[in-house]
């Protein structure tokens, strides 16, 4: 991962291994919308759309303070 942009490697330099009860790692969707998590939850006004979708994105990232959810 890059600031802008991700992609999968053939050839990771980590192992990573499975036994014969687990499966594949599901692919990332690149061109994924994350706008469509909205039609999950009630949030009508859009910039508490936008403080919420942004809020998500911060939960993955772990060396930063995150705001609390209210």
């Amino acid at each position: 991962m890059e600031p802008r942009s991700c992609q999968v490697l053939k050839d990771a330099p980590i192992l990573f291994t499975r036994n014969k009860n687990t499966k594949a790692q599901v692919l990332p969707d690149f061109a994924g919308d994350l706008k469509l998590l909205l039609n999950h939850i009630r949030i009508k006004n859009e910039d508490d759309q936008i403080l919420y979708l942004t809020y998500l994105v911060t939960c993955f990232i772990p060396s930063i303070p995150h705001a609390v959810l209210v």
